[in-house]
């Protein structure tokens, strides 16, 4: 089994996300993996682009600043 310590201690600054049709994993893991401070930045594509920014980058920012986190969320589109 995995420790939460074990995941923690691999925290980065910049966190890529490529988000497909279901974003809770991605809601899930993120406050997980970045550094406070870092920066994460979500990759879509046109079918998932609704679903991006009008739900996962908000929940995103709202989940971290409830864990007091200053995180910059930035969904980019790169992969059109």
């Amino acid at each position: 089994m995995v420790e939460l310590t074990d995941i923690t201690n691999k925290r980065v600054d910049h966190l890529l996300l490529l988000s497909g049709n279901n974003p809770l994993p991605n809601l899930v893991s993120a406050p997980l993996l970045v550094n406070n401070g870092g920066r994460i930045t979500i990759m879509y594509t046109t079918a998932t682009e609704h679903s991006v920014k009008s739900y996962l980058a908000p929940a995103l920012m709202q989940r971290l600043q409830q864990q007091e986190l200053k995180v910059a969320v930035e969904p980019h589109d790169r992969l059109r």
